[in-house]
Protein backbone atom coordinates (compact mmCIF):
# COMPACT_ATOMS: atom_id res chain seq x y z
CA UNK A 1 0.00 0.00 0.00
CA UNK A 2 1.54 3.43 -0.29
CA UNK A 3 1.05 4.30 2.71
CA UNK A 4 -0.33 8.04 2.51
CA UNK A 5 -3.55 5.83 1.34
CA UNK A 6 -4.45 5.63 5.08
CA UNK A 7 -5.14 9.60 5.12
CA UNK A 8 -8.31 10.55 5.47
CA UNK A 9 -10.63 14.03 3.98
CA UNK A 10 -14.12 14.63 4.55
CA UNK A 11 -16.66 12.67 3.56
CA UNK A 12 -19.59 13.75 1.45
CA UNK A 13 -23.51 13.12 1.81
CA UNK A 14 -23.95 13.82 -1.56
CA UNK A 15 -25.50 11.12 -3.56
CA UNK A 16 -23.57 9.62 -6.17
CA UNK A 17 -24.77 10.29 -9.95
CA UNK A 18 -25.82 7.58 -11.85
CA UNK A 19 -22.70 6.80 -14.33
CA UNK A 20 -25.49 5.92 -17.33
CA UNK A 21 -27.56 8.79 -17.18
CA UNK A 22 -25.60 11.37 -16.11
CA UNK A 23 -24.29 14.25 -19.09
CA UNK A 24 -20.43 14.62 -19.50
CA UNK A 25 -20.09 17.57 -17.71
CA UNK A 26 -21.43 16.44 -15.01
CA UNK A 27 -19.16 13.34 -15.05
CA UNK A 28 -16.18 15.49 -15.08
CA UNK A 29 -17.65 17.78 -11.87
CA UNK A 30 -18.34 14.71 -9.90
CA UNK A 31 -15.42 13.01 -10.83
CA UNK A 32 -13.21 16.14 -10.00
CA UNK A 33 -14.84 16.18 -6.84
CA UNK A 34 -13.88 12.91 -5.88
CA UNK A 35 -10.51 13.55 -6.91
CA UNK A 36 -9.92 16.63 -4.87
CA UNK A 37 -11.49 14.35 -1.65
CA UNK A 38 -8.73 11.95 -2.83
CA UNK A 39 -11.77 9.38 -3.49
CA UNK A 40 -9.84 7.67 -6.15
CA UNK A 41 -11.44 4.51 -6.75
CA UNK A 42 -14.55 6.38 -7.68
CA UNK A 43 -13.02 8.96 -9.35
CA UNK A 44 -11.24 6.89 -11.84
CA UNK A 45 -14.44 5.15 -12.75
CA UNK A 46 -15.76 8.34 -13.83
CA UNK A 47 -13.21 9.86 -15.55
CA UNK A 48 -13.17 6.60 -17.58
CA UNK A 49 -16.52 6.61 -18.39
CA UNK A 50 -16.41 10.52 -19.53
CA UNK A 51 -13.38 9.70 -22.32
CA UNK A 52 -15.54 6.67 -23.13
CA UNK A 53 -18.20 9.12 -24.25
CA UNK A 54 -16.77 12.09 -25.74
CA UNK A 55 -13.08 12.54 -27.31
CA UNK A 56 -13.80 16.62 -26.57
CA UNK A 57 -12.50 14.77 -23.50
CA UNK A 58 -9.07 14.25 -24.19
CA UNK A 59 -7.78 16.63 -22.54
CA UNK A 60 -4.37 16.86 -20.73
CA UNK A 61 -6.15 17.83 -17.24
CA UNK A 62 -8.65 14.94 -17.28
CA UNK A 63 -6.13 12.30 -19.04
CA UNK A 64 -3.44 13.64 -16.05
CA UNK A 65 -6.17 12.79 -13.38
CA UNK A 66 -7.19 9.64 -14.85
CA UNK A 67 -3.80 8.27 -14.68
CA UNK A 68 -3.47 9.89 -11.05
CA UNK A 69 -6.74 8.22 -9.91
CA UNK A 70 -5.39 4.71 -11.24
CA UNK A 71 -1.60 5.13 -9.64
CA UNK A 72 -2.54 6.40 -6.72
CA UNK A 73 -4.95 3.08 -6.32
CA UNK A 74 -1.77 0.67 -7.54
CA UNK A 75 -3.55 -0.11 -10.41
CA UNK A 76 -0.56 0.06 -12.76
CA UNK A 77 -2.02 -1.18 -16.30
CA UNK A 78 -4.65 1.57 -16.15
CA UNK A 79 -2.54 3.91 -14.96
CA UNK A 80 0.42 2.90 -17.77
CA UNK A 81 -2.25 2.95 -20.32
CA UNK A 82 -3.57 6.90 -19.75
CA UNK A 83 0.26 8.23 -18.78
CA UNK A 84 1.36 6.75 -21.96
CA UNK A 85 -1.82 8.61 -23.73
CA UNK A 86 -0.75 11.52 -22.05
CA UNK A 87 3.07 11.27 -23.33
CA UNK A 88 2.07 10.56 -26.88
CA UNK A 89 -0.47 13.51 -26.76
CA UNK A 90 1.37 16.07 -24.63
CA UNK A 91 4.27 15.43 -24.18
CA UNK A 92 5.66 18.60 -24.22
CA UNK A 93 3.48 19.64 -21.57
CA UNK A 94 4.63 16.82 -19.29
CA UNK A 95 5.66 17.66 -15.66
CA UNK A 96 8.80 16.11 -13.80
CA UNK A 97 5.39 14.04 -11.75
CA UNK A 98 4.02 12.71 -15.03
CA UNK A 99 7.54 11.44 -16.15
CA UNK A 100 8.15 9.74 -12.70
CA UNK A 101 5.03 8.56 -12.12
CA UNK A 102 4.95 7.20 -15.93
CA UNK A 103 7.79 5.73 -15.49
CA UNK A 104 6.94 3.70 -12.19
CA UNK A 105 3.69 2.27 -14.00
CA UNK A 106 6.27 1.04 -16.76
CA UNK A 107 8.07 -0.95 -14.18
CA UNK A 108 4.42 -2.12 -12.17
CA UNK A 109 3.75 -3.75 -15.64
CA UNK A 110 7.64 -5.41 -16.51
CA UNK A 111 8.86 -2.67 -18.92
CA UNK A 112 11.63 -1.76 -17.28
CA UNK A 113 14.00 -0.76 -20.70
CA UNK A 114 11.39 2.26 -20.75
CA UNK A 115 11.46 2.59 -17.72
CA UNK A 116 15.26 3.22 -17.00
CA UNK A 117 15.34 5.81 -19.72
CA UNK A 118 12.17 8.03 -18.47
CA UNK A 119 13.67 7.79 -15.23
CA UNK A 120 16.83 9.45 -16.90
CA UNK A 121 14.66 11.90 -18.33
CA UNK A 122 13.19 12.42 -14.94
CA UNK A 123 16.70 12.80 -13.16
CA UNK A 124 17.60 15.18 -16.04
CA UNK A 125 13.98 17.72 -15.81
CA UNK A 126 14.76 17.82 -11.79
CA UNK A 127 17.99 18.73 -12.45
CA UNK A 128 17.82 21.69 -14.62
CA UNK A 129 14.22 22.18 -13.98
CA UNK A 130 13.96 22.50 -17.54
CA UNK A 131 13.42 20.30 -20.65
CA UNK A 132 12.31 21.08 -24.11
CA UNK A 133 10.51 18.26 -25.68
CA UNK A 134 10.56 14.77 -23.81
CA UNK A 135 12.33 11.97 -26.07
CA UNK A 136 13.20 8.43 -24.69
CA UNK A 137 16.58 8.07 -26.09
CA UNK A 138 19.25 5.10 -24.95
CA UNK A 139 21.56 7.25 -23.22
CA UNK A 140 24.12 5.39 -21.17
CA UNK A 141 23.19 3.76 -18.14
CA UNK A 142 23.95 5.60 -14.58
CA UNK A 143 25.11 3.71 -11.41
CA UNK A 144 21.89 3.30 -9.96
CA UNK A 145 21.07 1.21 -13.04
CA UNK A 146 23.75 -1.08 -13.38
CA UNK A 147 23.11 -1.84 -9.31
CA UNK A 148 19.58 -2.79 -10.26
CA UNK A 149 20.56 -5.03 -13.57
CA UNK A 150 22.66 -7.00 -11.79
CA UNK A 151 20.44 -7.61 -9.22
CA UNK A 152 17.38 -8.70 -11.34
CA UNK A 153 20.26 -10.77 -13.57
CA UNK A 154 21.48 -12.74 -10.49
CA UNK A 155 20.41 -15.69 -9.20
CA UNK A 156 18.11 -15.56 -6.19
CA UNK A 157 18.94 -16.05 -2.76
CA UNK A 158 15.59 -16.63 -1.40
CA UNK A 159 12.34 -17.85 -2.31
CA UNK A 160 9.21 -15.95 -2.48
CA UNK A 161 5.62 -17.55 -2.11
CA UNK A 162 1.95 -16.10 -1.59
CA UNK A 163 1.25 -16.65 2.47
CA UNK A 164 -2.32 -18.72 2.63
CA UNK A 165 -3.69 -16.02 4.74
CA UNK A 166 -3.12 -13.40 1.72
CA UNK A 167 -6.69 -11.99 0.64
CA UNK A 168 -7.82 -10.05 -2.60
CA UNK A 169 -7.07 -7.29 -0.41
CA UNK A 170 -4.09 -4.96 0.64
CA UNK A 171 -2.20 -7.75 3.28
CA UNK A 172 1.16 -6.00 3.92
CA UNK A 173 3.87 -5.09 7.52
CA UNK A 174 4.33 -9.00 9.03
CA UNK A 175 6.08 -8.30 12.38
CA UNK A 176 7.11 -11.28 14.71
CA UNK A 177 5.07 -11.12 17.69
CA UNK A 178 7.17 -14.38 19.31
CA UNK A 179 8.25 -17.40 17.54
CA UNK A 180 4.90 -18.98 16.90
CA UNK A 181 2.74 -15.87 15.97
CA UNK A 182 2.78 -13.08 13.14
CA UNK A 183 0.68 -10.04 13.53
CA UNK A 184 0.31 -7.47 9.93
CA UNK A 185 -1.66 -5.14 8.19
CA UNK A 186 -4.99 -6.07 6.04
CA UNK A 187 -8.49 -4.41 4.55
CA UNK A 188 -9.95 -8.20 4.35
CA UNK A 189 -13.55 -7.75 5.13
CA UNK A 190 -13.87 -9.92 8.22
CA UNK A 191 -17.47 -8.70 8.74
CA UNK A 192 -20.80 -10.33 8.20
CA UNK A 193 -22.65 -7.36 7.67
CA UNK A 194 -21.86 -4.23 5.89
CA UNK A 195 -17.94 -3.57 6.47
CA UNK A 196 -17.41 0.62 5.77
CA UNK A 197 -14.89 0.87 2.55
CA UNK A 198 -11.96 3.60 2.56
CA UNK A 199 -12.83 6.02 -0.20
CA UNK A 200 -9.74 6.21 -1.93
CA UNK A 201 -9.14 2.68 -3.05
CA UNK A 202 -12.80 1.32 -2.14
CA UNK A 203 -11.26 -1.38 0.09
CA UNK A 204 -12.30 -2.08 3.95
CA UNK A 205 -10.25 0.02 6.41
CA UNK A 206 -7.14 -1.72 7.80
CA UNK A 207 -6.91 -3.44 10.58
CA UNK A 208 -4.49 -5.71 12.49
CA UNK A 209 -4.44 -9.39 12.29
CA UNK A 210 -2.73 -12.23 14.10
CA UNK A 211 -1.82 -15.45 12.85
CA UNK A 212 0.13 -18.72 13.44
CA UNK A 213 3.44 -19.92 11.86
CA UNK A 214 2.92 -23.41 10.46
CA UNK A 215 6.42 -24.90 11.50
CA UNK A 216 6.09 -27.97 8.88
CA UNK A 217 5.22 -25.79 6.10
CA UNK A 218 6.93 -22.38 7.25
CA UNK A 219 2.92 -20.87 5.77
CA UNK A 220 0.66 -18.42 8.13
CA UNK A 221 -2.59 -19.70 9.10
CA UNK A 222 -5.50 -18.94 11.26
CA UNK A 223 -5.70 -15.34 10.94
CA UNK A 224 -7.64 -13.17 13.86
CA UNK A 225 -8.36 -9.70 14.67
CA UNK A 226 -5.83 -8.07 16.81
CA UNK A 227 -6.59 -7.16 20.06
CA UNK A 228 -10.10 -5.08 20.71
CA UNK A 229 -8.52 -2.33 22.25
CA UNK A 230 -6.33 -2.30 18.96
CA UNK A 231 -8.27 -2.37 16.30
CA UNK A 232 -11.06 0.85 15.71
CA UNK A 233 -13.56 1.88 12.99
CA UNK A 234 -10.45 3.62 11.13
CA UNK A 235 -6.77 2.69 9.96
CA UNK A 236 -4.49 0.76 12.26
CA UNK A 237 -1.13 -0.73 10.54
CA UNK A 238 2.87 -1.17 10.55
CA UNK A 239 3.03 -2.32 14.34
CA UNK A 240 6.52 -2.86 15.92
CA UNK A 241 6.93 -4.98 19.23
CA UNK A 242 9.22 -4.25 22.54
CA UNK A 243 12.42 -7.29 22.70
CA UNK A 244 9.87 -8.14 25.55
CA UNK A 245 6.76 -7.98 23.85
CA UNK A 246 4.85 -5.82 26.45
CA UNK A 247 4.71 -2.63 24.42
CA UNK A 248 4.03 -1.87 20.70
CA UNK A 249 3.92 0.54 18.84
CA UNK A 250 1.85 1.30 15.61
CA UNK A 251 0.00 3.57 13.17
CA UNK A 252 -3.24 4.76 13.11
CA UNK A 253 -5.43 7.26 11.96
CA UNK A 254 -5.60 10.61 14.26
CA UNK A 255 -8.75 9.15 16.56
CA UNK A 256 -9.75 9.45 19.46
CA UNK A 257 -13.22 10.08 20.13
CA UNK A 258 -14.00 11.39 16.67
CA UNK A 259 -11.43 11.89 13.47
CA UNK A 260 -9.49 15.05 13.78
CA UNK A 261 -8.57 17.10 10.98
CA UNK A 262 -6.42 19.79 9.82
CA UNK A 263 -7.20 23.64 8.43
CA UNK A 264 -7.29 21.72 5.27
CA UNK A 265 -9.80 18.96 6.71
CA UNK A 266 -7.32 16.35 6.15
CA UNK A 267 -6.77 13.67 8.58
CA UNK A 268 -3.39 12.75 9.17
CA UNK A 269 -1.32 9.83 10.62
CA UNK A 270 0.04 9.48 14.06
CA UNK A 271 2.38 6.53 16.02
CA UNK A 272 0.51 4.80 19.34
CA UNK A 273 1.91 3.05 21.62
CA UNK A 274 0.18 -0.10 24.19
CA UNK A 275 1.56 -2.00 27.02
CA UNK A 276 0.41 -5.15 27.84
CA UNK A 277 -0.76 -5.64 31.36
CA UNK A 278 -2.20 -8.99 32.93
CA UNK A 279 -1.63 -10.55 28.89
CA UNK A 280 -4.16 -7.98 27.29
CA UNK A 281 -3.48 -4.74 25.48
CA UNK A 282 -4.24 -1.55 27.16
CA UNK A 283 -5.60 1.36 25.01
CA UNK A 284 -3.24 3.42 22.94
CA UNK A 285 -1.91 6.23 23.84
CA UNK A 286 -0.40 8.82 21.63
CA UNK A 287 3.42 9.21 21.06
CA UNK A 288 4.75 12.79 22.15
CA UNK A 289 6.21 13.99 19.01
CA UNK A 290 2.87 13.26 16.78
CA UNK A 291 1.07 16.74 14.91
CA UNK A 292 -2.67 17.62 14.26
CA UNK A 293 -0.81 18.67 10.96
CA UNK A 294 1.39 16.29 9.88
CA UNK A 295 1.51 12.55 9.69
CA UNK A 296 3.55 10.62 11.38
CA UNK A 297 3.97 6.48 11.11
CA UNK A 298 6.21 3.37 10.42
CA UNK A 299 7.54 2.71 13.81
CA UNK A 300 10.15 0.45 13.62
CA UNK A 301 12.04 -0.53 17.55
CA UNK A 302 16.15 -1.00 17.07
CA UNK A 303 16.67 -4.58 18.27
CA UNK A 304 16.97 -3.90 21.87
CA UNK A 305 14.00 -1.60 21.81
CA UNK A 306 15.87 1.77 22.95
CA UNK A 307 15.43 3.88 19.58
CA UNK A 308 12.37 4.20 17.24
Amino acid sequence: MAYSNMNETPESTTPTATIADAPKTMLIQRADSYFNKMWYAEAAELYGEALKKDKKNYTYEIIQKTADAYYFNTNMEKAYEWYHVLYENFNDELSADNIFRYAHALKGTGKYARAKRLMRLYNRKTKNGTLARVEVTKDSPNRNEVVLDNILHSESDYEIKNMGINTEYSDFSPMFLDSSQVVFSSAKDSSFFHTRRYKWNDQPYLDLYVAKINKESQDLKNALKFSKKINTKYHEASVSFSPDNKTMYFTRNNYGKKLKRDKKGINHLKIYKSTKVDMEWTEAVEVPFNSDYYSTGHPALSPDGKQL
